[in-house]
């Protein structure tokens, strides 16, 4: 059961952000956390995502810029055709948008990789919050978006501006199993590990040989 749920947005034209509502749009934050502590959690999680997230907008305006120039060189070289002249270094204007539009295919190669190396940091920035609020019987998670994330319950205003949902981070009640896989906490065995287990009898076994056996006769 998810308590809390929060967006990270990613934008065609900015960078992408962590999107939240304030402490007093949670009316049951206040039974987890206090307010210093859930700025804090919401700094760190703005911090990272804007320092580590793989942002597309670059590649967007880089995109938009090849377009531009390739439009323009070949507007360029119809006019002076028009006049009549032979000139070729207008042709050189088209080397800087196979240029940008290389790097932008190189860019977006390289988007799954960037994308892996940010799950792994939030994931471990995610377990270090978790432990630091297991006294709250909270942990952190993220999971894909689903269509339970409304603008609602997410709190994200409604806008015009192109956006993508990219991932969920979710403020879930604490179990027990996840809190003794813990850093610093002794991980016990699951019961359904255990109960598996096969008994064995231990002593000598259970009968009585018959030689040993002596009757009384009256």
């Amino acid at each position: 059961m998810v308590l809390f749920a929060f967006a990270i947005v990613s934008y065609h034209w900015k960078p992408a952000s962590f999107s939240h509502g304030q402490y007093s749009d949670y009316p049951l934050m206040s039974l987890h956390l206090p307010r210093e502590v859930f700025d804090e959690r919401m700094a760190s999680l703005s911090t990272l995502v804007r320092a580590s997230y793989p942002h597309l907008y670059f590649e967007s305006y880089m995109f938009s810029v090849t377009v531009l120039l390739t439009i323009i060189a070949a507007g360029v070289c119809i006019v002076i055709r028009a006049t009549g002249y032979s000139l070729w270094y207008p042709f050189l204007v088209l080397v800087v948008p196979a240029v940008m539009a290389y790097g932008v295919a190189h860019r977006r190669s390289a988007y799954k990789l960037r994308m892996s190396k940010f799950l792994d940091l939030l994931q471990t920035h995610l377990k270090k919050i978790s432990a630091h609020d297991a006294h709250a019987s909270i942990q952190w998670g993220e999971r894909q978006p689903g269509h339970e994330d409304t603008l609602e319950v997410l709190h994200l205003p409604v806008s015009t501006d192109y956006r993508k949902i990219s991932l969920v981070i979710t403020m879930m009640p604490l179990t027990s199993e996840a809190y003794f896989r813990m850093p610093g906490q002794d991980i016990l065995p699951a019961y359904a590990a255990t109960s598996g287990d096969v008994v064995l009898n231990v002593g000598p076994p259970a009968f009585i040989a018959e030689e040993n056996v002596s009757w009384c006769y009256f």
